[in-house]
């Protein structure tokens, strides 16, 4: 096969896709685990400590009957906080160290403090991934943070546009460090945020970055009623062959100026809003005032 063959194949590839534990919070783990394989899917992501049906009986526990039933385990979350000295509970939590674990972090962190945080982790035998989540460093702020300390990335498109989104020379900068991938459909109402079913063009920046190097996993965080909808949405748009042979990939020399006009996510979501501006905390029908996580 010719250079340009395999540049192509290597693009139209993508990474295994499943569902997040907060798509179908009630789910038992042999629920859970069938309901993603079904949707032809091949794991999840678990929410550790939300009161999710898959760790009822507790978090090993819960696990290991998701895998009894033929699921993958991408990664897990916890509600812990980079940079802030008190939501580092590294040690004082059971959280199982053969999974990377998302984190948020502080908008404008410590490095001292986060060294420390990232250090005590590793220490643990624990992988963070930081997550783009509202409250967190904007895009030139997780650069800085990637660069620094070399933390893998849990790049939320929702959490992205929240931060202010990213243009291609951001991501082609924050490329290296995005482990996986979560997406969601949204739409911003006078009520706030509230989930849609997934669409095409939610996925703009999630096909670019693909087209820059492969990812660990993406998965579908939906509260739309539409999760299997929604994942062969995904499936079919990273399954089509838009990239080719001419692609950027990782390590690649940058275009001749950045693109700046906003993803259609961060626009749907973030109507009239400048780049620099926080919009106000996101609210989901399934957690009325509460921020999504």
């Amino acid at each position: 096969m010719s250079g340009a063959h395999t540049t192509a194949a290597r693009a139209r590839c993508h990474p295994p896709l499943g569902y997040s534990s907060g798509t179908l919070p009630a789910a038992g783990p042999e629920e859970l685990a069938r309901a993603v394989l079904l949707a032809g899917g091949t794991g999840v992501d678990l929410r550790i400590g939300k009161g999710h049906g898959w760790e009822r009986d507790g978090v090993q526990a819960g696990i290991d009957r998701i895998r009894r039933t033929g699921a993958d385990v991408f990664f897990v979350g916890v509600g812990w906080r980079l940079g802030d000295a008190a939501r580092w509970p590294v040690g004082e939590e059971d959280i199982p160290p053969e999974y990377p674990v998302k984190v948020f972090c502080a908008e404008r962190p410590d490095p001292a403090l986060v060294g420390e945080q990232l250090a005590a982790a590793a220490d643990a035998g624990l992988r963070p991934w930081v997550e783009t989540h509202a409250g967190g460093p904007d895009i030139t702020g997780l650069i800085d943070l990637t660069d620094r300390t070399g933390v893998g990335v849990l790049l939320d498109l929702l959490g992205l546009a929240e931060i202010g989104g990213a243009d291609h020379a951001q991501l082609r900068a924050l490329a290296p460090f995005v482990r996986a991938a979560q997406v969601k459909g949204v739409l911003r109402t006078s009520e706030g945020t509230r989930h849609r079913p997934l669409a095409p063009h939610d996925l703009s920046d999630l096909s670019y970055l693909l087209s820059l190097g492969p990812l660990h996993a993406v998965t579908v965080e939906s509260r739309a009623g539409a999760p299997d909808a929604d994942l062969a949405v995904l499936a079919a748009e990273l399954a089509s062959p838009a990239a080719g042979p001419d692609t950027p990939r990782r390590g690649a020399q940058p275009d001749t100026g950045a693109d700046t006009m906003p993803s259609p996510l961060q626009s749907a979501i973030r109507p009239g809003t400048s780049s620099g501006r926080q919009p106000a905390d996101p609210t989901y029908p399934s957690e009325p005032g509460a921020a999504h996580a």
